[in-house]
């Protein structure tokens, strides 16, 4: 064998070794990790949105035309209140914004019905001024003015506690009993109302 036959067979088993020994010394593949469960980690699942209870709505008072007051107070055996009010005029807007806003005197709205008049039918009405009240009862079938104190029509306080009183004096000149007896056959629409004094006048 000479000298090159010699030297290739040596380089050959050197490389071979080098091969060998890089091919040992390369880390093993790790194992492909599984993603973790919600099990596994104990994570709770969120808890379902309770609904919010919505609050109870604020109490209004509710209003009535001219046209449904006649029936509206042979319904409901309710006499009725008349707010005669009109666009810029200062009281009447207290009376609107602060007042009708009151609990007190929206409580004691609740036992009239209640009647928005147009300012275009104040004159007819025999009303001068604004803002102006009046109480109104059906008898006989005919819807009759209740008279006041002697005055058919009173200005509209601009103050809860003597609008509430304003209403008191109306209930009682138009039921013959104060409003806080709730008499429960004036509100029948019909029963007991022929005993009823309607033109009572307080004074």
């Amino acid at each position: 064998m000479n000298d090159a036959v010699r030297l290739a067979i040596v380089a050959m088993a050197v490389c071979g070794g080098v091969w060998l020994q890089s091919e040992a010394s390369d880390p093993a593949p790790t194992p492909r990790e599984e993603p973790a469960t919600i099990a596994e980690h104990k994570i709770e699942p969120a808890p379902a949105e309770v609904p919010k209870q919505q609050p109870e709505p604020a109490p209004v008072v509710s209003w009535a035309t001219e046209r449904e007051m006649r029936a509206a107070i042979q319904r409901t055996g309710k006499p009725a209140w008349l707010l005669f009010s009109g666009p810029m005029c200062a009281p009447c807007e207290t009376v609107r914004a602060v007042v009708l806003k009151d609990p007190e005197a929206i409580e004691a709205a609740q036992d009239f019905v209640c009647v928005k008049m147009k300012p275009s039918r104040a004159s007819a009405w025999g009303i001068q001024t604004i803002p102006r009240s009046m109480f109104c009862d059906v008898r006989d079938g005919r819807l009759d003015i209740i008279s006041v104190a002697g005055q058919r029509s009173t200005v509209t306080p601009t103050n809860v506690s003597a609008f509430v009183r304003q209403l008191d004096r109306g209930f009682e000149a138009a039921k013959g009993v104060p409003r806080d007896a709730k008499v429960d056959k004036f509100f029948s629409g019909g029963s007991g109302v022929d005993v009823l004094d309607r033109t009572a006048e307080l004074r």
